[in-house]
This record gives structure tokens, C-alpha cells and sequence, in this order.
């Protein structure tokens, strides 16, 4: 769905209404598909102050300051986006109190287990950190973030099957 679309959308017939969104970044379809923007996420926090939870798929995020996302997150998957610079861009979100990362298997780009726990710790209110798909299910890393994340649910699964849903 195209952002002018969505907004329309958005303004008629949902915005306060609104308490979770998953949306598609367009990341691998090519430079003339649309992008997620500053503004565009700027303004669905202020046209839907009851968004709690955003669901990001293939988004590209390295031009998107924090600042950017809605404030009024509680919870944040994303389904790319996923990078120790990617990571860096999520630290100090207010409001987040759960966060999914889900990624392709282990890459030389991931981060590590370290460098998720120190971005984690930024994050005030976070209780649940949920790892998908990184190939870590008990092994050390597990062990490692339940130790340095005592405050937090801990989850790490493998990789969910891929969605049939005809809106993915």
C-alpha cells in the first residue's frame, strides 16, 4: 500500500482508534518505491496517539532518527534491520517496553550479543527482549543476554514460518 494511500486511510477512518500497525519499508524494491521517511512516521504518531505497537517488515531505518518513531511505543518488531548500526538507532526509546528483533540467519553485519544488551540498556522500560531467527536457541548468546538483561524476559526462537497471508 502506497503511504498516500495509508494516510488516507489513516485520517478517515482509524487514526485515534489505532493501536497496532504493521507495515512494509520497501526495502529491496528499488529506488522509485517509496521509503519510510522522518515525516511520515513523525506524523502517524501525531494522527494516531494510541499506537502502541509497530510492526516493521523489510524497512530500511538508517535514515529514520529515534526521535522519528511515534513516542507512544510500547512495543516495536522489526523484521529486516539487523545491523550494530541498525541496533544503535534504537537506543533510548522512552516508552518501549518490548522489542523484537528477527533477522536472517548469523551474517558478519549482526550484532552481537553484547552490543544488543548495551543498546537494550538505553531503553528504560524494556521487559521483554524476543530474538528470532538468528540461529542462537541455546547456545552461549542466550546465556549471555539472559545475564546482562536480568530485568527482561529473554526469548529466542528460530526463524517463524513464512506468512501465507495475502497482505505480506
Amino acid at each position: 500500500m502506497r503511504p498516500k494511500v495509508m494516510w488516507h486511510l489513516l485520517r478517515r477512518y482509524m487514526a485515534s482508534r489505532l493501536h497496532s500497525l504493521r507495515m512494509g519499508g520497501y526495502l529491496f524494491s528499488g529506488s522509485q518505491a517509496p521509503q519510510l521517511s522522518p515525516a511520515l512516521l513523525r506524523a502517524l504518531g501525531d494522527k494516531c496517539p494510541n499506537l502502541k505497537r509497530l510492526c516493521l517488515h523489510v524497512a530500511d531505518l538508517s535514515a529514520v532518527p529515534i526521535t522519528s518513531l511515534p513516542s507512544t511505543l510500547q512495543t516495536l518488531e522489526l523484521h529486516s534491520g539487523l545491523s550494530p548500526q541498525g541496533l544503535a538507532l534504537l537506543e533510548g526509546m522512552p516508552a518501549l517496553e518490548s522489542l523484537c528483533l528477527q533477522g536472517p540467519l548469523i551474517t558478519p553485519e549482526m550484532p552481537t550479543p553484547t552490543q544488543i544488551i548495551s543498546a537494550c540498556l538505553t531503553m528504560p522500560k524494556l521487559r521483554v527482549l524476543e530474538l528470532q531467527g538468528l540461529g542462537w536457541e541455546g547456545q552461549e548468546a542466550e546465556q549471555v543476554l539472559c545475564r546482562g538483561l536480568p530485568h527482561c524476559v529473554v526469548i529466542v526462537r528460530p526463524s517463524p514460518k513464512e506468512s501465507m497471508d495475502w497482505w505480506m
